[in-house]
């Protein structure tokens, strides 16, 4: 879908440009694009390649995402998903540029004509609803996406590991990320930890250990927050609903 005839025979650099599919309209905030690659001539074509997605938003915001992907076949397809929170029609622009194992974007092979995408307001929520009670399957705040989140629900008294898993799907989102982690032990006690880690293009996960020795139900409380790196100013992103993890004797 969505392939102009000069698209699906370019070639450059060993590399033929089999097809592009890329939405007219944003689903639920978010574009899925995705591109087709053929290796035609092995010798010269690169190892990897970069899909490298150019964005103009609808107040004139200009933005860029990419993914890396190594070519171990003949053929290839490469995707990228992004969210698109700003209503209206943003102008989105597809290259594919010749890359390496460091990651670096190279030559630009294939650059595709910009196409407009159309962004609905979402539907009006009903009143009343309750909130999940448990974490949906993707939690999405100012271009980061909260992939998954690791608290066990029990443990022997001792350290207990939490883990978080987040994407960065914008060059401007935030990268000084913070997880706090926030216990209400059994007896009513009241603690706090909380770790800082500097997050690249690609998805990480980072957590943070803290002590759980009294045995009994702890109610568990996890933030993720943008972290301003000059004055330490934390300003949440995320809050998971509690989680209880019982800490057996």
């Amino acid at each position: 879908p969505n392939r102009s005839r000069s698209e699906r025979m370019a070639t450059r650099q060993g590399l033929r440009l089999l097809g592009l599919d890329q939405p007219t309209e944003a689903r639920d905030g978010n574009l899925q694009v995705y591109v087709a690659v053929g290796v035609v001539e092995p010798e010269i074509a690169p190892t990897h390649v970069a899909l490298v997605l150019k964005s103009t938003t609808p107040s004139g915001v200009a933005r860029q995402c990419r993914v890396l992907k190594l070519l171990v076949s003949d053929e290839s397809s490469v995707g990228v998903e992004v969210s698109m929170a700003e209503h209206g029609r943003h102008t989105v622009r597809v290259c594919v540029c010749a890359s390496d194992e460091t990651g670096a974007v190279g030559e630009t092979l294939f650059e595709c004509e910009p196409r407009d995408c159309i962004v609905a307001p979402p539907p009006l929520s009903p009143e009343n609803v309750a909130p999940p009670a448990c974490l949906p399957r993707i939690m999405q705040s100012e271009s980061v996406v909260l992939c998954g989140v690791d608290v066990p629900a029990a443990v022997e008294a001792g350290p207990m590991r939490v883990m978080v898993a987040l994407k960065r799907t914008w060059h401007d989102a935030p990268s000084h990320l913070s997880l706090i982690v926030r216990n209400t032990t059994p007896s009513g006690e009241r603690r706090a930890a909380v770790t800082h880690r500097v997050v690249g293009d690609a998805a990480e996960a980072f957590g943070l250990t803290v002590p759980m020795h009294e045995p009994g139900e702890h109610t568990i409380h996890c933030q993720v927050a943008k972290r301003d790196p000059v004055t330490g100013e934390l300003v949440e992103l995320f809050a998971v609903p509690p989680r209880t993890v019982t800490v057996a004797p």
